[in-house]
């Protein structure tokens, strides 16, 4: 396993560095069959701007996950390009990073990793407030963690601010969507005009063989899957069906192409949610359920137990009576920006937390 989850953190540098990183493709990419942890939260806004600084606790998750603090901090969005997070157990010796952007430099000073998170992410986006696709590749190797990768992506959002596109809030979701929809296909039909998007794959079947009932209602009998796809992946309309569909129809035909395409979604989703925010406003369980909406491939983490109102605890999300997934909970108190500021390390936070 550990040579298998090595050859993956290979290929995915090597994607990196030849410009494929999945997104806006609609041609099948190396990129997309490789598995990974996408790491997803967001920000709250409910009757002000500044409520939508209150962040779900993402940064400090990974962080605990590492064991290090390397990640940039501040008010708003400040991961604005996803971060592909490889770590590397060792035996023994000094814990130390390397971005694929700069091979020959070993990091073993954290904190200048994350200037270097922060200057890169301003290489490629100015020092504007815009987002960008463009993965950045940060490998740590220690002997404190396990063999995994994840992605960082930028915080889901309700509010564009100064600097930014007022199309932020799609933007964002967009590309959060890129990663965690890998091989979902949907189907969606009115009256008798079909479109297929989200996927990266543009399949090549004839009809007669990929629907022989369901297509039987195709204006054309000699077309193929391939000519009722949207190759922009904007969910274009097609004119295709002599009748319209029943919903048992298509979810037969949804059904049918993920069986013909032979793969499930590759990309674990670790939703973050605070406690001390209504579950029900939670913008990652939110984008989780209409990807994943059986929750197979979600893992449900709660952060900011210790901040709940007095009266009031966890017991419920935790037990998954509030939103059940196929995987239990995961209940957390990580540092509050108070204990970052007292410099207060990550031993004495879990030891707290126990």
């Amino acid at each position: 396993m550990e040579n298998l989850i090595s050859l993956v953190n290979k290929i995915q540098r090597a994607c990196t560095a030849l410009g494929d990183h999945g997104d806006e493709s609609a041609l099948p990419t190396l990129w997309d069959s490789l598995p990974a942890i996408a790491v997803v939260g967001g920000q709250k806004r409910k009757e002000s701007i500044e409520s939508a600084n209150r962040s779900s606790g993402k940064s400090s998750v990974l962080e605990s996950i590492v064991g290090k603090d390397f990640l940039p901090r501040g008010s708003g969005i400040v991961t604005r390009r996803p971060l592909v997070l490889q770590l590397h157990k060792i035996d023994e010796g000094r814990e130390y990073a390397e971005f694929l952007h700069l091979p020959r430099r070993r990091f073993t000073d954290f904190a200048a990793v994350r200037k270097e998170i922060s200057d890169e992410t301003d290489r490629e986006t100015g020092r504007t407030k815009q987002i960008s696709s463009v993965p950045i590749h940060l490998s740590i190797y220690s002997p404190n963690v396990v063999n995994l990768t994840l992605i960082d992506l930028p915080g889901l959002t309700k509010v564009a601010v100064e600097g930014q596109p007022d199309s932020i809030v799609q933007d964002i979701e967009n590309m959060v969507r890129s990663f965690i929809e890998k091989m979902l296909l949907k189907m969606e039909c009115n009256g008798r005009r079909v479109r297929f998007w989200r996927d990266r794959w543009c399949g090549d079947s004839p009809l007669s063989v990929s629907f022989p009932t369901l297509f039987d209602l195709a204006i054309d009998k000699e077309a193929w899957v391939v000519d009722f796809w949207d190759p922009l992946a904007e969910g274009g309309w097609n004119l295709c069906f002599s009748i319209s569909f029943n919903d048992w129809e298509v979810e037969e035909a949804e059904s049918f192409l993920r069986r013909l395409h032979g793969k499930k979604p590759n990309c674990i989703i670790l939703a973050i949610s605070p406690a001390n925010q209504d579950l029900a406003t939670s913008d990652a369980i939110k984008i989780s359920r209409e990807v994943d909406p059986k929750g197979e491939r979600t893992f449900g983490v709660l952060t900011k137990i210790d901040l709940m109102d007095k009266g009031t605890d966890a017991v419920d999300i935790l037990e998954g009576k509030s939103y059940r997934l196929q995987f239990p909970w995961i209940g957390v108190v990580n540092r509050s920006q108070a204990d970052i500021n007292k410099s207060v390390d990550m031993i004495a936070a879990r030891r707290r937390e126990r």
